[in-house]
C-alpha cells in the first residue's frame, strides 16, 4: 500500500457525490429537500477530496492545510445531515437567523485553523510522520477541536433522534427508506469514532468513504420510491393546510402539537404560547371569551358568538397508540360546522315549522306536549280555534286572499298572547294554543283581544272574517292534556253552531270555554 494508491482510493469515492448531485438537480422538482441533499453531496465531495489531496500532494505544508480544512466540510456535512431529515421530514425548519448561527460554526473552524500558528486552537501541535512509508499526523487537539467535535456529533445525534421519532410514526412499509438512512448515519458516527480513537492502520480516516456510501442510500430514500417525500408532503398537506383545528395531546391532555388553523384560533384568544397549554383550559378559554354555550342533546358541539355571529364547532377527539397498542396520547379535531348546522336549523325549520303562518307545525305537537307536561308549567291554557268559514273565504277571493287571512289571524294571536305562548297549525284552518304559567282570565282575555284584532281589520276584503276560540286549562298533572284539547275542540265547534244561530238573529259572539 502507497501514498499514491490511497489518494486515489479517497478521491475515487469522491466522485461517488458528483452524479447524486446532478441527479438531485435534475429532480429538484420532485422534492423540496433536494436543496440540502446537494449542498450535503457538495461537502461530502469537498472532504473526501481533501483527504486524497493529503496523500497525493508532494508538498507538506500543503497537504497539511488540506487535512486541515477537511474539519470545515466534516462540520457542514453534518450540519447539512441534520437539516436534510429536517426539510424531508417536514419538520419546522429554522429561520434565517438561526440558520446563519448553525453556519457560524464550521466559518469559525476554518477561522481557527488559519490562526492555528498563533493561537493554537484547533490544534498546539501538528506534523507530518511516516509509517512504512504511509503518510501520517502526529497531532495535539486544541480547545476549538473539542468544540468542533461536539458540534457534529451533537447534530449528527439530533439527525438519529429525529430519525428514530419518526420511524416509530411511520406505517411497516414505509419504514425501509427511513432505516436506510438510519443505517448510514449510524455508520458514519461508528466511522468517525474509530478515526478519533485511531483505531483503523495507517490512521486512515473511513468516515468520508462511509458518508459517501450513505449519500447511495440518502439517495434511494429520498428519490427512488418518493415514500418519505410523499408521507410528510400528504402530512403537511392534511395536517398543516387542514381546514380545521387540529391538536396533538400528550397522556396528561396537554398540547403537544397543533396546524396553522389551530393556531389562528388560538389568536382570537390571544393566546402566545399553545404547547404544553392543557387542552381543557383552551376549550374554558374559548367558551369563556366568546360566551359559548354547549349544544344540548350533543356536548361535543360548542357554539360562540364571534364578532356579532354565532360560530358552531364540533370537538372530536381519538387515542394515539404505539405498536404495542399503549395509549401514548390524543388526536383531537375543532371542526367548523356552522355550515352544517344553518342547514340543519333549515331543516328544522322545514319540519317543525309551518312554511305560510311561521308557526310550529303538526310535527312540533308531539315534542311540544313532551316540554309542557312538567308541573312547572302548570297552570297550562289551551286554546282551540278554527277560522271561520275558510272554504267560502277561498271560494269567494280566491287562496291567494286566503292565504292572506291566515297570515292575518296568526298575528293577531300572536299580538294577542304573551310570549310564552306556543301556537301551531294544526291544519288548514286549525290552530292550537299552548300557555303555560297562566289563569282563566288571562285566557278569556287573549280570545277577547284575539276578536278585537280581526273586528278592527282595515282591509276590506278581510272584513267579517275571523276565527273561533275556545280553552280549557289544566291545574293538576293528573288531567290529560289530549283529553282537555278535544274538550276545547268540542267547545270551539259548539261555539261556531252557536256563532252562526246568533249571526242569523243578530246576537254577539261570547267567549266559550270547555
Amino acid at each position: 500500500m502507497t501514498n499514491l494508491t490511497i489518494g486515489c482510493f479517497y478521491l475515487a469515492f469522491s466522485f461517488i457525490g458528483i452524479p447524486m448531485l446532478i441527479g438531485a438537480a435534475q429532480r429538484r422538482k420532485e422534492s423540496d429537500s433536494s436543496l440540502w441533499y446537494a449542498l450535503l453531496c457538495v461537502s461530502n465531495t469537498l472532504w473526501t477530496t481533501c483527504m486524497g489531496l493529503f496523500y497525493l500532494l508532494p508538498y507538506e505544508p500543503a497537504a497539511l492545510f488540506i487535512y486541515e480544512i477537511r474539519f470545515v466540510f466534516i462540520g457542514t456535512s453534518s450540519l447539512q445531515i441534520y437539516l436534510l431529515a429536517t426539510r424531508a421530514f417536514k419538520h419546522r425548519m429554522f429561520q434565517a437567523r438561526a440558520l446563519a448561527v448553525l453556519y457560524a460554526f464550521p466559518l469559525m473552524t476554518l477561522l481557527a485553523i488559519l490562526t492555528d500558528a498563533r493561537l493554537g486552537l484547533f490544534r498546539t501541535f501538528i506534523r507530518i510522520t511516516y509509517s512504512q512509508g504511509i503518510r501520517m499526523v502526529e497531532t495535539a487537539f486544541g480547545f476549538w477541536f473539542w468544540v468542533h467535535c461536539a458540534f457534529c456529533y451533537v447534530t449528527m445525534f439530533m439527525t438519529i433522534h429525529l430519525m428514530i421519532g419518526q420511524l416509530r410514526k411511520l406505517p411497516r412499509n414505509y419504514r425501509f427508506p427511513v432505516v436506510t438512512m438510519l443505517a448510514g448515519l449510524i455508520l458514519t458516527v461508528v466511522a468517525t469514532i474509530a478515526s478519533i480513537l485511531d483505531v483503523i492502520p495507517f490512521s486512515l480516516d473511513p468516515a468520508p468513504i462511509v458518508v459517501q456510501l450513505s449519500l447511495v442510500t440518502f439517495y434511494f430514500a429520498l428519490y427512488t420510491p418518493h415514500s418519505i417525500d410523499m408521507l410528510f408532503t400528504s402530512r403537511e398537506l392534511i395536517f398543516e393546510n387542514s381546514g380545521d383545528a387540529i391538536f396533538v395531546l400528550d397522556q396528561d391532555n396537554r398540547i403537544l402539537d397543533f396546524n396553522r388553523q389551530a393556531l389562528r384560533l388560538a389568536g382570537l384568544l390571544n393566546i402566545d404560547s399553545l404547547r404544553g397549554m392543557l387542552f381543557a383550559n383552551f376549550v374554558k378559554l374559548l367558551v369563556d371569551t366568546f360566551d359559548g354555550r354547549f349544544f344540548e342533546d350533543d356536548s361535543s358541539i360548542v357554539t360562540v358568538n364571534i364578532e356579532g355571529a354565532d360560530v358552531h364547532y364540533q370537538m372530536s377527539s381519538s387515542h394515539i397508540s404505539n405498536l404495542p397498542g399503549k395509549v401514548i396520547g390524543a388526536y383531537v379535531e375543532i371542526k367548523n360546522i356552522t355550515p352544517i348546522m344553518s342547514m340543519v336549523h333549515k331543516l328544522q325549520d322545514t319540519a317543525y315549522y309551518d312554511h305560510l303562518t311561521g308557526l310550529f307545525n303538526r310535527h312540533s305537537f308531539a315534542r311540544l306536549l313532551r316540554e309542557l307536561n312538567t308541573p312547572q308549567e302548570l297552570s297550562l291554557g289551551i286554546i282551540v280555534g278554527d277560522v271561520n268559514e275558510l272554504k267560502a273565504f277561498n271560494d269567494t277571493y280566491g287562496h291567494i286572499m286566503g292565504d292572506k287571512l291566515l297570515q292575518a289571524i296568526t298575528q293577531a294571536l300572536r299580538d294577542s298572547s304573551p310570549i310564552r305562548t306556543s301556537w301551531i297549525r294544526l291544519g288548514g284552518d286549525e290552530f292550537l294554543g299552548f300557555v303555560p304559567r297562566t289563569t282563566q282570565c288571562e285566557l278569556v282575555e287573549i280570545i277577547e283581544k284575539v276578536n278585537r284584532l280581526c273586528e278592527d281589520w282595515e282591509d276590506t276584503e278581510l272584513m267579517g272574517a275571523g276565527i273561533t276560540l275556545s280553552y280549557a286549562i289544566r291545574t293538576d298533572m293528573s288531567q290529560e292534556i289530549m283529553k282537555l284539547v278535544n274538550e276545547a275542540d268540542l267547545a270551539m265547534y259548539s261555539a261556531k253552531r252557536d256563532r252562526r244561530n246568533r249571526r242569523k238573529s243578530g246576537a254577539e259572539v261570547g267567549t266559550p270555554k270547555a
